[in-house]
């Protein structure tokens, strides 16, 4: 699984290496000109800055779907219809994060947890700012340790990739050769780093959508890119159908989920909670026959 995330993403950026390097360094330039701008009123240039990762967010989502990448999208955050939600969530979204960094470990666990907060609120506009977190908890659920373990992959590749560099460099003669190339790695590295990384949270955020990761529906050969973000339903077990359905309790219009009365948010794959009333067997109806009054002649007999 992690290996596919990688081939793919790095797949992405090999196709599209200028536009999605000219769109994250616009993005890095306008977020420094904020933030030199708005060194003396942090509470503007934050919200600014952090409205534009999301913007990035939606970038990389597009770019890993193999969709058309462009500017605009870097600015998909301002739209008046989306601008408070997504700032919001945004500062929502790192509020969270800053103080769980003070736990050790389980700051590092909520962090994963939080990673698909961007996309959600980029992308699926009917989902308030507070509750992407915790749609972003649900669906990051099972994902986490595979999240860790593929920036962890990434790391020891490039600290194995830099110290064998450095021990060729050593070699004599031929040692200048490698210097050059440690140089040239180590620029690769800055300029295209951080899009990579991008690209592989996107890869995540789409294919756990996709229900990639599933056992029955990982099938990366015939997987279609350009297909928008779909649900697969779970495998409902024998314990959910034995569930059954109390009054105020909804049906998900998504994946046909049971869940409580009262919840917004589905608990399978977070679609908004839309009326679907609870199909419940109609009860019988028990007809009583009306009396019939029967007519009876009285006839004359003559004597």
């Amino acid at each position: 699984m992690v290996g596919y995330v990688l081939k793919k993403s790095l797949s992405v950026l090999a196709k599209k290496p200028v536009v999605l390097w000219g769109v994250s360094l616009l993005c890095a330039i306008i977020s420094l000109l904020v933030a030199t701008a708005g060194s003396a009123v942090p509470l503007i240039a934050i919200p600014i800055i952090l409205t534009l990762s999301a913007g990035m967010s939606a970038v990389y989502l597009d770019g890993y779907n193999e969709r058309t990448v462009s500017s605009k999208q870097l600015f998909k955050g301002f739209s008046k219809d989306c601008l408070l939600r997504v700032t919001g969530g945004m500062c929502w979204y790192y509020l969270w994060v800053l103080i769980w960094e003070l736990v050790p470990v389980v700051g590092i666990i909520k962090a994963y947890s939080y990673r698909f907060t961007p996309y959600i609120l980029i992308t699926r506009p009917e989902v308030d700012a507070t509750d992407a977190l915790k749609i972003s908890m649900m669906e990051t659920k099972g994902y986490k340790l595979m999240m860790f373990l593929t920036d962890l992959l990434i790391v020891a590749a490039i600290i194995v990739a830099m110290i064998v560099l450095a021990l060729l460099s050593a070699i004599p003669y031929v040692g200048i050769l490698f210097a050059v190339i440690t140089v040239l790695f180590a620029i690769a590295l800055v300029l295209f780093l951080p899009i990579f990384y991008g690209l592989v949270g996107a890869a995540f955020y789409q294919e756990t959508r996709n229900g990639t990761f599933t056992a029955a529906s990982y099938k990366p050969a015939s997987y279609n890119t350009n297909a928008h973000p779909t649900f697969v339903a779970p495998v409902k077990t024998a314990e959910d159908t034995a569930i059954q359905p109390k009054e105020g309790d909804w049906y998900c219009a998504e994946c046909d989920t049971l869940n409580a009365a009262g919840t917004k948010y589905c608990r399978a794959c977070g679609a908004k909670y839309v009326e679907k009333p609870v199909e419940t067997e109609p009860e019988e109806t028990v007809i009583e026959p009306e009396p019939v009054e029967v007519a009876v002649e009285e006839s004359t007999v003559e004597e």
